[in-house]
């Protein structure tokens, strides 16, 4: 089986990459080819279709200016991560793909490529960015569920992501944008780490009850 990887970075930024390359790894000494797609960033892996891969994005940095304009557009949806999606896809032609970190980078887009070609998706939730713009449901240290319930906008009026208004706003809008569009409407299984991350999911009313442990649909 051909398995494609997603993820913002293909380099030990964190702990959802060290889940990452040890699924690959599994994937790999189980007799499955593999692949990913991700970033250009300097400190990536070789990878056998980088060639395709869009260009870095320096997210971090959030100021009034043309390059950032493009850096925005690019984390709410990414029209090169499509690109280059394609382009693999031509190539690989994958039998199900698995989605790890995308948000804010290669973006949702991705997962509408998979939906041109009727590609089977699964997606790892590492954190809780489906029900909050700013990932961890912390506000300035403080837990924070304000914005259960699609009310994403009370990221934007507690500044809860790194203290900046804009940084927000831009998370708020990349969390409106995918839910409202239906972004992850592909994705046939969500998988959690643990018993809590799937709860607060299934709590959000955005997962359907009823399957079993770590594993459950969108609605």
């Amino acid at each position: 089986m051909k398995i494609l990887f997603l993820n913002n970075f293909n380099y030990l930024r964190g702990g959802s990459e060290r889940v990452l390359f040890e699924e690959m790894l599994m994937m790999r000494e189980a007799g499955h080819e593999v692949a990913i797609f991700t970033r250009s960033y300097p400190q990536n892996l070789s990878a056998r279709y980088e060639r395709f891969f869009p260009a870095a994005i320096q997210r971090d940095r959030y100021r009034i200016s043309l390059q950032s304009l493009k850096t925005v557009r690019e984390m709410l949806y990414s029209p090169s991560a499509l690109r280059g999606m394609r382009s693999l896809f031509k190539e690989f032609r994958p039998d199900v793909i698995h989605a790890h970190n995308i948000y804010g980078g290669l973006s949702t887009a991705v997962l509408d490529a998979a939906k041109e070609t009727e590609t089977p998706v699964v997606m790892t939730l590492h954190d809780l960015k489906l029900l909050c713009p700013s990932y961890l449901m912390l506000n300035h240290g403080s837990v924070c569920e304000r914005c259960k319930g699609k009310h994403f906008y009370h990221a934007v009026l507690t500044r809860c992501h790194k203290g900046s208004t804009l940084a927000s706003v831009v998370y708020a809008v990349e969390s409106y944008f995918s839910h409202l569009a239906g972004k992850y409407n592909p994705v046939r299984y969500f998988i959690t780490p643990s018993k809590f991350l799937l709860s607060k999911h299934l709590e959000s009313g955005l997962i359907h009850k009823g399957l079993c442990m770590s594993r459950t649909r969108l609605r």
